[in-house]
């Protein structure tokens, strides 16, 4: 927003300060509360710079980003969204305008738990709810979140696009090579793209690849992922590599020593969106075949785009993000009214869910809503299509 967009139009000889009618005054005032609006949060180890936009009064939606990336990675989430929700987004350590931890592993994931809740605390205050949204290493940080019982409690829901909690890697791809055939080859397909994970968390490696490869480097390695030649994501000179990536490349150094536990089974109780682009260039449908086991509701959704598709596909993204989130929303209403658990009311939220498809003209599919659980599969195609 512009400031020339809450200016105040005076008259030559007009008091001040002025008088405005009430409706004129709701009206500034509500402006200068959805617009958008950055600052430093003090956390343990370093500042982290939070973005914002729209009204706080509404549900909030924190973004967190993975690497190589800032939180201008969902620049367009945040604006399309903010105008119903109160959309957050913030640097991790290390990247874009935050600090960068010094400390022996300041990267491990669980150092970078408190992170996020210290956000969440400054923005929307210490006992809020947020519904989560992580892309890449932010959705592995995302998993790991969810999955702590406290940590848990601070979240409405949770959507997850091209990540994977990182204990569960392995025992999945274990499982999966033991079935042979086609899901032994999907694990071979896996292993031979998971090269740079091994060579990043070489010391030294990752930030000798940024040294020299620079600029160029970092844009090869978006093109690869998805994101179209013109986006003006991809405008950066070397002060942008060295915000993005030169300190949070530990984060694959640090946490291939230390991976986290596996999540128990079903012990995910936050009702939880998996966005697969089965196109992406880094990681395979296959990883994600272990988590309807830890999950309780869990609902997939395949898209015919590569890694970074909330640049690719960003309406899309976008969709699903609103969809789920409002339904979610929906859900915990009317859970309120009712005596009944949230198993009692899946029948009829399942209806609603058709209602909500219908009124927004989305072909939402639903399949397989049980008790206990909600699976949810649906394939968007390559001209943006839900099917």
């Amino acid at each position: 927003m512009k400031p020339r967009d809450l200016a105040l139009e005076l008259e030559p000889g007009s008091a001040w300060p002025p008088t405005l009618d009430r409706r004129k005054r709701q009206c500034s005032i509500h402006a200068l509360a959805a617009a958008p609006r950055e600052r430093m949060v003090a956390g343990r180890q370093c500042n982290l710079n939070v973005f914002e936009a729209g009204n706080a009064d509404r549900p909030a939606i924190l973004f967190l980003h993975g690497f190589p990336d800032c939180h201008q990675v969902w620049s367009h989430q945040l604006k399309n969204l903010s105008d119903e929700f109160h959309v957050i987004a913030f640097d991790l350590r290390g990247c874009g305008l935050s600090g960068a931890a010094s400390e022996a592993n300041a990267y491990l994931i669980e150092n970078l738990l408190p992170d996020i809740e210290i956000v969440i605390n400054a923005v929307r205050g210490p006992r809020a709810q947020v519904h989560l949204v992580g892309h890449d290493w932010g959705s592995v940080l995302g998993w790991s979140f969810v999955s702590h019982p406290e940590y848990a409690e601070r979240v409405l829901s949770w959507s997850s696009i091209s990540g994977v909690h990182a204990g569960l890697v392995l025992p999945t791809l274990r499982s999966q090579w033991r079935q042979g055939g086609r899901h032994a080859r999907a694990v071979l397909g896996q292993l031979l793209r998971s090269w740079y994970v091994a060579a990043l968390s070489l010391r030294g490696v990752g930030n000798a690849w940024l040294r020299w490869g620079g600029v160029k480097a970092l844009k090869a390695v978006l093109a690869q992922g998805g994101v179209d030649p013109d986006d003006a994501y991809l405008a950066m000179d070397a002060d942008t590599v060295n915000r993005r990536a030169t300190a949070s490349v530990a984060l694959y150094r640090q946490n291939l020593r230390k991976l986290p536990a596996a999540p128990a089974a079903r012990s995910i109780t936050v009702p939880v969106q998996l966005i697969v682009p089965v196109l992406d260039r880094f990681l395979r449908p296959v990883v994600y075949e272990g988590l309807g086991e830890v999950c309780r509701h869990l609902e997939r959704w395949d898209i015919a785009a590569n890694h970074w598709v909330q640049r690719s596909h960003p309406n899309e993204v976008t969709q699903l993000l609103r969809s789920f989130i409002n339904r979610q929303i929906e859900t915990r209403a009317k859970f309120r009214t009712t005596k009944g658990g949230l198993n009692s009311e899946l029948p009829s939220v399942q209806a609603s869910l058709q209602r909500h498809a219908q009124a927004n003209e989305t072909p939402i599919r639903t399949e397989g809503v049980t008790n206990g659980s909600t699976s949810r599969a649906c394939r968007l195609d390559e001209s943006g299509t839900l099917g």
